[in-house]
């Protein structure tokens, strides 16, 4: 399902949206902050579409020709980029690990988690150098999204384990560590996050999806 909550008290404000009725694979708004687009497969094809925040449902727009499907996705504030991955269609990082989730701050840095390593990384799409931003410190628990809230320059993460609930965390920039913030009251476990963007903080909302539909 399709929830939403405040980055502050998030299991008091949670609310179920609804199914988007497809496997989502990536989760994030446009640059705008009034549309939040989604990656899945659909039929055997990977697609992209808009969700429905008031329904949850994925409205289905174009075929993706791409193999395997994308971890993550993240806008760009210039408002016309789109990261996935390791590409764009100008730049393609070189291989480093497995940089399973990223997320761009407001000024255009890009991040990443190289899960093979549990840490953060940095990524320079002008050099295509990636520099190690340090571990999150968390064993035994998976970080498959990350989002920064464009308001406060803030990066989040929701932590899932095969034991207990998933944690909505905040990472350091500077070393990499996570910071538990607050466990989640649901039950599936890969998490996508998506911080819609605004220029006030009492705004600003998480969007989370499940990778499988529950």
């Amino acid at each position: 399902n399709l929830v939403t909550a405040r980055t502050e008290a998030a299991a008091a404000t949670l609310e179920v949206i609804g199914s988007p009725g497809s496997s989502l694979h990536t989760l994030d708004f446009d640059a705008s902050g009034q549309n939040l687009w989604g990656t899945a497969t659909v039929g055997g094809n990977e697609v992209t579409g808009r969700l429905n925040l008031k329904t949850g449902a994925f409205l289905e727009r174009a075929a993706l020709a791409v193999t395997p499907a994308f971890d993550d996705v993240t806008a760009d504030p210039d408002g016309a980029t789109w990261w996935a991955g390791f590409m764009t269609l100008a730049t393609t990082f070189p291989a480093f690990g497995r940089v399973s989730s990223i997320a761009v701050d407001r000024d255009g840095a890009l991040f990443g988690y190289d899960e093979t390593r549990g840490e953060i990384v940095r990524l320079d799409p002008a050099t295509t150098q990636i520099t190690v931003v340090g571990p999150i410190g968390v064993t035994g628990a998976a970080l498959t999204s990350l989002d920064f809230d464009w308001a406060t320059g803030e990066l989040w993460t929701v932590l899932t384990s095969a034991a207990g609930a998933p944690r909505l965390s905040r990472i350091d920039t500077i070393s990499g560590a996570a910071t538990l913030v607050e466990s989640l009251p649901v039950s599936s476990q890969g998490l996508r996050i998506a911080i819609q963007r605004s220029t006030k903080r009492i705004d600003v909302r998480t969007f989370c999806a499940p990778a499988e539909v529950n």
